[in-house]
């Protein structure tokens, strides 16, 4: 299925602008974007909105629109020195405001992501946001409960949520700073020369006065399917999100200092047992950077993930033998390696891709993630009924 993919801006209410990119099927250009089911994709850290070019196709192809935003102070979005869970959600609601999407937005997070999207579920109400997807999504790193929430995790990842956990704010700041300035500098040149490929050229919104800002026609492009990053495509995608977090373009790496000290952060300004819509849980087994842990910890507190059982598996054989082997009865969908994903009769629950790692939930497993958001999103709109 062909579709496009433009970014845009949006001029919220205080001034800010929120950059994001927008992807939409082909098929449906010309008709009321608004009446097209809609996912709002939060992306990770260090990461942007430029994740939408990895996931359009197979979004698309699923008949959805896919809508990623850069966060404050990332990308082509304005600094918020007042950043919070309850901003961001806010800044969510002016952009389904714009789209002219009233109701049944489905929000997925995606790693660093995870947090936001399920504030959004939480604060935005079950009747804006019907349903929530959590792809490897972390969960807070200090305070209560945090220390084995890191078990299964890379030292490296460990020593640096230990540093965002334990270092004055001064210092981590200025680590940020040292790191924004060594990748513009050093980091993202080299991994353009080795790669032989560039980020793509970010857009900025100018200050004039329209509400809304779009970038000229050439900048959209169309794919298909078959053109589906894989990890070598993926390459200059993945340079421009390290590019939009720490590069030269981004004030410094304060937006992503303040997304780090926010959502590793206990999360004071919602609770998980908010989020009643359908919620499903997906997880790579061989993800150190998030580790499965962290993903059965949302499950179980999630009551939209826990109310009711995954009813099928990759191979049901395996699935009778096993346990209801996570606390608060939440069945497991575990799928192994080489095998593609049947459809769900219930796409609630945590969901297991074995051998998967963080990136390559993404990149490998997204065909068989939007079948389950395809009937997370079915669910939703029966539960609305």
């Amino acid at each position: 299925m062909q579709y496009q993919l433009q970014r845009s801006f949006l001029r919220l209410l205080d001034g800010r602008i929120l950059s994001y990119i927008h992807a939409w099927p082909e098929k449906v250009s010309g008709a009321p974007l608004h009446k097209v089911p809609t996912i709002i994709s939060m992306h990770g850290w260090p990461s942007s909105a430029q994740m939408a070019s990895l996931m359009s196709a197979h979004v698309t192809e699923r008949g959805f629109q896919l809508v990623c935003p850069d966060r404050p102070g990332i990308g082509g979005s304005s600094i918020d020195h007042h950043m919070s869970f309850r901003s961001v959600a806010s800044d969510m609601a002016q952009l389904l405001n714009h789209l002219g999407v009233e109701e049944g937005a489905i929000m997925m997070g995606f790693s660093g992501g995870g947090p936001h999207a399920c504030a959004c579920a939480a604060l935005l109400g079950p009747k804006r946001v019907s349903a929530l997807a959590l792809l490897a999504s972390m969960t807070h790193t200090r305070g209560p409960e945090s220390q084995p929430l890191m078990h299964g995790m890379d030292l490296f990842n460990r020593l640096g949520y230990n540093a965002i956990a334990y270092l004055p704010p001064a210092l981590l700041r200025w680590s940020i700073q040292a790191a924004a300035l060594l990748s513009s500098y050093v980091v993202l040149p080299i991994l353009q020369g080795m790669s032989g490929r560039r980020a793509p050229a970010p857009e900025t919104a100018d200050s004039a006065t329209q509400p809304v800002l779009t970038p000229p026609a050439d900048l959209s492009v169309s794919g298909s399917i078959g053109s589906l990053p894989g990890f070598t495509s993926a390459v200059p995608h993945l340079i421009g999100m390290l590019s939009d977090n720490l590069g030269p373009r981004s004030h410094g790496g304060l937006g992503f200092f303040q997304d780090v000290q926010l959502t590793c952060a206990p999360w004071g300004e919602f609770q998980l047992s908010q989020i009643r819509v359908p919620t499903a849980v997906i997880q790579g087994t061989a993800d150190t950077c998030v580790p499965l842990v962290m993903s059965e910890y949302l499950a179980t507190r999630i009551p939209g993930a826990s109310s009711t059982l995954v009813e099928e598996a990759h191979d049901p054989e395996v699935l009778a033998k096993q346990p209801l082997d996570t606390p608060g009865g939440v069945r497991k969908t575990e799928t192994m390696p080489g095998q593609s994903h049947p459809l769900p009769k219930q796409a609630r629950g945590l969901h297991v891709f074995h051998g998967e790692g963080h990136v390559s939930l993404i990149l490998r497993r997204m065909s068989e993630v939007m079948q389950v958001v395809h009937h997370l999103h079915h669910a939703s709109t029966t539960q609305q009924k």
